[in-house]
């Protein structure tokens, strides 16, 4: 059974045949514009990616019910406002900038999951993190390697 479909390097891509297939994941790269409302009310849709070089309408995404996984990270910041409805979301990549502009705007309740997609230095990662209530107090950095201990004599 298909559950996940990926298009690459698409230029406006037509949904409408997948609104049909029992995918559970959709990850579009679209070069352009990229229209949504073939995903509407998708009954077996759980996770979107979205890569877009053109702001995106979310709101068809708002009766599609077991979306829980929502990637923007390499799409334009779409209208915010949307976000507060989707109510079963779970999961949520942004890059720093689109966490940044969305002040106001209520994140959905059954939000368990976010991402700050990118390489965001560590001081950056711990002011996102304190945006979203996380305390950060006391977090601790390590790099290097870790090896495996040398084994016990017998």
């Amino acid at each position: 059974m298909l559950r996940e479909i990926v298009l690459y390097d698409v230029t406006a891509p037509d949904l409408g045949p997948v609104s049909g297939l029992p995918l559970e994941s959709v990850q579009p790269a679209v070069n352009g514009p990229v229209h949504l409302e073939a995903l509407s009310a998708h009954p077996t849709l759980r996770a979107l990616k979205l890569a877009s070089t053109s702001l995106v309408d979310l709101g068809p995404l708002l009766t599609v019910p077991h979306l829980h996984g929502l990637d923007l990270s390499e799409a334009q910041a779409p209208d915010l406002s949307v976000l507060a409805d989707l109510s079963q979301l779970r999961y949520l990549a942004w890059r720093p900038d689109q966490w940044t502009s969305l002040g106001h705007h209520a994140l959905p309740a059954s939000l368990a999951g976010a991402c700050l997609a990118g390489e965001p230095s560590l001081t950056a990662a711990l002011a996102w993190a304190s945006t979203l209530g996380i305390d950060t107090t006391g977090v601790w950095r390590h790099s290097g390697w870790l090896e495996p201990a040398p084994e016990a004599p017998r």
